[in-house]
């Protein structure tokens, strides 16, 4: 079984680091789904992010979610990118 290196697996939380930050550099919580499309879609995952949902719910209506979709959008990262 093929075994990622320390140095891959940092990097690859380095990446997703990245990414968070881009995203909750973001003030204005009525321009985060789009930040967070343009951003996904430069990575080329908005149509995983769109099968899967993440830009549906009521989360995306309340700025008081906001904590809520950055873990959701964090997760989605965890997961899709490797």
């Amino acid at each position: 079984m093929y075994e990622k290196s320390e140095a891959v697996k940092r990097a690859r939380r380095e990446l997703i680091q990245q990414i968070l930050d881009k995203i909750c550099k973001t003030q204005n919580f009525s321009e985060l789904r789009t930040t967070t499309y343009v951003v996904l879609m430069h990575l080329w995952l908005h149509i995983k992010a769109e099968e899967e949902r993440l830009f549906k719910g009521e989360e995306w209506l309340h700025p008081e979610c906001r904590n809520v979709l950055l873990k959701k959008i964090e997760e989605f990262l965890v997961r899709h990118i490797r």
